[in-house]
């Protein structure tokens, strides 16, 4: 079973906590986030690039939370966490399984997709 930090006295190596929608949770790992782009290019009618566009994809951060208390809930799926400035949506929860009571979730985070003209 998982230990689950409950008093500042046994502070996790993780000492970062993440908020998903008002609810603490302690940050064990973090993966840099990824924001793919995709080209788009248009030839004229002898084959020649007439057009390029460059437009980025919604950007993606995996994180391992654990959770802050025993009664913490496990992160559900659109939940919103605020990263600098930024608001990241939750796409994917993992439990892990190898813990019986799933105190540790893998969150795929999301950027919402900003229209670009």
């Amino acid at each position: 079973m998982a230990l689950v930090y409950e008093s500042t006295a046994n502070l996790p190596v993780g000492s970062r906590t993440l908020n998903l929608n008002s609810v603490s949770y302690v940050v064990e790992g973090t993966f840099s986030p990824v924001y793919p782009t995709r080209q788009l290019r248009r030839n004229d009618i002898n084959g020649d690039q007439q057009d390029l566009q460059i437009r980025t994809e919604p950007g993606t951060l995996t994180v391992t939370l654990q959770k802050a208390l025993t009664s913490t809930t496990r992160p559900l799926l659109g939940e919103v966490a605020n990263i600098n400035a930024v608001n990241w949506v939750a796409i994917q929860v993992t439990p892990n399984e190898l813990q019986a009571d799933y105190a540790t979730f893998e969150v795929q985070l999301q950027t919402p997709v900003t229209p670009t003209a």
